[in-house]
């Protein structure tokens, strides 16, 4: 297969930084909704969780997708590879797990949330279901945040990668 060019690389590398610092700003911000709507707009809760979901559906979505298929096109078409670098196969690792977390617990728990907050408002506070599922959700988004931070990390630091020889 052919490689990038350095330029190439460059460019990609851009779009790559663009994904990844929006959807660890989009995840943030979900964070942020999720703590403090609640407490500030309680009489409208339908109206914070429709917001996480569409924070979730449109924007966190296509930022991941946009993001595997970057580091697809970087794996295949640059010397970086999926495990030439332990650093990156750990990445890559992280990243497969972060995903089914995402659609499989809270994707899910907003849109329960989001059904529940539509029938009942203010009132929800009061739902065992919808307490559960917000205490979930804090737990999760912190856990994806910080897997989210430690990626980042692990780009800048390039741990575990081979000594230079002089």
């Amino acid at each position: 297969m052919g490689k990038l060019s350095a330029t190439g690389q460059k460019f990609l590398k851009i779009f790559h930084l663009i994904f990844v610092a929006s959807w660890t700003g989009s995840g943030l911000a979900l964070g942020v909704i999720s703590w403090v709507g609640p407490i500030l707009m309680k009489d409208d809760l339908y109206s914070v969780y429709f917001i996480m979901s569409i924070i979730d559906i449109y924007l966190i979505m296509p930022l991941v997708i946009g993001t595997l298929i970057i580091g697809l096109i970087f794996s295949f078409f640059t010397n970086w590879g999926f495990y030439k670098h332990s650093w990156i196969a750990v990445k890559w690792v992280i990243f497969i797990i972060q995903i089914p977390i995402g659609a499989l617990f809270l994707k899910p728990i907003v849109t329960t949330n989001v059904s529940i907050a539509k029938l009942e408002q203010g009132l929800s506070l009061n739902n065992p279901v919808f307490l559960h599922n917000q205490q979930l959700f804090h737990f999760i988004n912190i856990l994806q945040f910080s897997l989210l931070i430690l990626l980042i990390c692990i780009s800048v630091l390039k741990p575990w990668r081979r000594a230079k020889t002089v």
